[in-house]
Protein backbone atom coordinates (compact mmCIF):
# COMPACT_ATOMS: atom_id res chain seq x y z
CA UNK A 1 0.00 0.00 0.00
CA UNK A 2 1.32 3.26 -0.75
CA UNK A 3 1.26 5.80 1.71
CA UNK A 4 -1.07 8.72 1.87
CA UNK A 5 0.04 11.98 -0.48
CA UNK A 6 1.46 14.73 1.17
CA UNK A 7 -0.68 16.95 3.24
CA UNK A 8 -0.52 20.99 3.18
CA UNK A 9 -2.38 21.76 6.69
CA UNK A 10 -4.75 19.98 9.05
CA UNK A 11 -8.06 22.04 10.18
CA UNK A 12 -9.66 21.11 12.78
CA UNK A 13 -13.66 21.55 13.54
CA UNK A 14 -16.95 21.22 16.07
CA UNK A 15 -20.22 22.04 16.24
CA UNK A 16 -19.25 24.48 19.46
CA UNK A 17 -21.40 22.43 21.80
CA UNK A 18 -18.13 20.26 22.70
CA UNK A 19 -19.36 17.41 20.31
CA UNK A 20 -16.36 15.11 18.47
CA UNK A 21 -13.64 17.28 16.20
CA UNK A 22 -13.46 17.00 12.77
CA UNK A 23 -9.81 16.69 11.59
CA UNK A 24 -9.14 17.78 7.59
CA UNK A 25 -6.24 17.68 5.93
CA UNK A 26 -5.50 19.12 3.00
CA UNK A 27 -4.46 16.51 -0.02
CA UNK A 28 -4.14 17.44 -3.68
CA UNK A 29 -5.47 20.81 -3.40
CA UNK A 30 -8.94 19.26 -1.08
CA UNK A 31 -9.55 19.75 1.79
CA UNK A 32 -10.49 15.88 3.41
CA UNK A 33 -12.20 14.54 6.21
CA UNK A 34 -8.95 12.97 7.99
CA UNK A 35 -8.33 9.60 7.65
CA UNK A 36 -10.50 9.03 4.76
CA UNK A 37 -12.00 5.38 4.64
CA UNK A 38 -11.11 4.80 1.03
CA UNK A 39 -7.58 3.25 -0.94
CA UNK A 40 -5.14 6.00 -1.83
CA UNK A 41 -5.75 5.11 -5.60
CA UNK A 42 -9.49 6.10 -5.32
CA UNK A 43 -9.21 8.96 -3.15
CA UNK A 44 -6.57 10.38 -5.72
CA UNK A 45 -9.02 9.36 -8.93
CA UNK A 46 -11.84 11.04 -6.85
CA UNK A 47 -10.64 14.25 -5.77
CA UNK A 48 -9.29 14.51 -9.77
CA UNK A 49 -12.83 13.46 -11.14
CA UNK A 50 -13.82 16.44 -8.62
CA UNK A 51 -11.64 19.04 -9.40
CA UNK A 52 -12.04 18.55 -13.44
CA UNK A 53 -15.71 18.56 -12.94
CA UNK A 54 -16.12 21.47 -10.89
CA UNK A 55 -13.93 23.48 -13.64
CA UNK A 56 -16.30 22.27 -16.20
CA UNK A 57 -19.29 22.93 -14.52
CA UNK A 58 -20.59 25.67 -11.81
CA UNK A 59 -21.37 23.55 -8.75
CA UNK A 60 -23.62 25.67 -7.25
CA UNK A 61 -26.10 25.70 -10.55
CA UNK A 62 -25.06 22.16 -11.96
CA UNK A 63 -24.52 19.79 -8.39
CA UNK A 64 -26.57 17.65 -10.09
CA UNK A 65 -24.78 17.38 -13.39
CA UNK A 66 -21.03 16.91 -11.41
CA UNK A 67 -22.68 14.10 -9.01
CA UNK A 68 -23.94 11.87 -12.02
CA UNK A 69 -20.86 12.68 -13.94
CA UNK A 70 -18.63 11.52 -11.08
CA UNK A 71 -20.92 8.49 -10.31
CA UNK A 72 -21.20 7.41 -13.44
CA UNK A 73 -17.40 7.62 -13.97
CA UNK A 74 -16.71 5.90 -10.70
CA UNK A 75 -19.24 3.13 -11.56
CA UNK A 76 -17.31 2.18 -14.63
CA UNK A 77 -13.86 2.55 -13.07
CA UNK A 78 -13.98 1.08 -10.21
CA UNK A 79 -17.59 -1.03 -10.38
CA UNK A 80 -21.10 -0.12 -9.44
CA UNK A 81 -22.52 1.35 -6.94
CA UNK A 82 -21.49 4.47 -6.07
CA UNK A 83 -23.24 7.62 -4.67
CA UNK A 84 -22.48 10.98 -5.12
CA UNK A 85 -23.90 14.07 -2.94
CA UNK A 86 -22.18 17.60 -3.74
CA UNK A 87 -23.16 21.19 -2.65
CA UNK A 88 -23.07 23.73 0.03
CA UNK A 89 -25.12 22.59 3.09
CA UNK A 90 -26.59 19.47 3.39
CA UNK A 91 -26.81 16.66 6.21
CA UNK A 92 -26.19 12.95 5.53
CA UNK A 93 -26.07 9.84 7.20
CA UNK A 94 -25.06 6.87 5.15
CA UNK A 95 -23.77 3.97 5.78
CA UNK A 96 -21.15 2.63 3.13
CA UNK A 97 -18.58 -0.01 2.71
CA UNK A 98 -15.49 -0.91 4.43
CA UNK A 99 -12.50 1.24 2.68
CA UNK A 100 -15.30 2.78 0.24
CA UNK A 101 -16.25 6.32 2.07
CA UNK A 102 -14.70 10.15 1.33
CA UNK A 103 -15.65 13.48 2.42
CA UNK A 104 -13.96 16.33 1.24
CA UNK A 105 -14.11 19.82 0.37
CA UNK A 106 -13.13 21.72 -3.15
CA UNK A 107 -13.49 25.88 -2.39
CA UNK A 108 -16.90 26.18 -0.24
CA UNK A 109 -18.55 22.84 -2.12
CA UNK A 110 -18.82 19.53 -0.20
CA UNK A 111 -18.50 16.14 -1.80
CA UNK A 112 -19.88 13.01 -0.21
CA UNK A 113 -18.98 10.22 -2.08
CA UNK A 114 -19.44 6.14 -0.88
CA UNK A 115 -20.32 2.88 -1.93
Amino acid sequence: RRSRPQTDSIMTTSAGDGGPQEEYKTLMGARVLYPPDVPDDILEDVIQKAQRLTEEHNPDREGQRIAEAMKHELDQKWGPYWHVIVGRHFGTYVISSTQRFVYFYLGPHAFCVYK
